[in-house]
């Protein structure tokens, strides 16, 4: 079960997609927030997969919500829902740790589907605007490519210290400075990030 968060200031909006949402025998709506507020004080305890978000509230405007001190897409995959449909904002959302980004203008159908593809750890952009936006990989350097490779051979840190003729610690290093240009928690985010860029 895909257990949902919605935040979303519109109560016929958020009741809309709740319903929409409940309609699938795999996601389940665990909690629903008109105030980024509410939600900020509650996260931390809930159990949840994803967070839906519009963007305009009346405390936060456009990308706001991403650019919190709570920084709410380190605490949960996120799912932008925005009547914005510019490449430029779903690129900047994306920037910001965002997961997925839907404009409203689409079909409950699609947002079902980037609701499997984010819970699965992928990245969704909806039909609308991927065209419009390139996603440009982080500058890797060229031991970070081999150490990369390596561990999405599924290599330990000592077995990839031998075959470069480096210690574990180096090892170590480069692993965790490829998470965070990638923004990436685990290791199988990293290797699926890696792989829909073409690295």
């Amino acid at each position: 079960m895909i257990r949902i968060i919605l935040l979303e200031d519109h109560a016929i909006v958020r009741e809309g997609i709740r319903f929409l949402l409940e309609q699938e025998t795999d996601i389940s709506v665990v909690a629903e927030f008109e105030h980024p507020q509410d939600l900020f004080a509650a996260l931390p305890a809930l159990n949840a997969d994803l967070l839906i978000t519009d963007l305009d509230f009346k405390q936060f405007r456009g990308l706001d919500i991403l650019l919190d001190s709570v920084a709410i897409t380190t605490l949960i995959r996120t799912i932008v829902l925005s009547m914005h449909g510019e490449a430029g904002m779903a690129r900047r959302a994306m920037d910001l740790g965002a997961f997925g980004y839907v404009s409203k203008s689409r079909s409950a159908r699609e947002l079902v589907t980037a609701i499997q593809a984010v819970h699965q750890g992928h990245f969704y952009l909806s039909e609308d605007i991927r065209d419009q936006v390139v996603i440009t990989p982080p500058h890797i350097t060229k031991r970070e490519h081999e150490v990369l490779r390596l561990l999405r051979a599924g290599k330990t840190a000592k077995v990839i210290g031998n075959e470069l003729g480096i210690s574990d610690k180096t090892v170590y290093i480069h692993r965790a400075s490829l998470m965070e240009k990638f923004k990436c928690k685990t290791l199988i985010e990293l290797s699926q990030k890696a792989h829909e860029l073409g690295i």
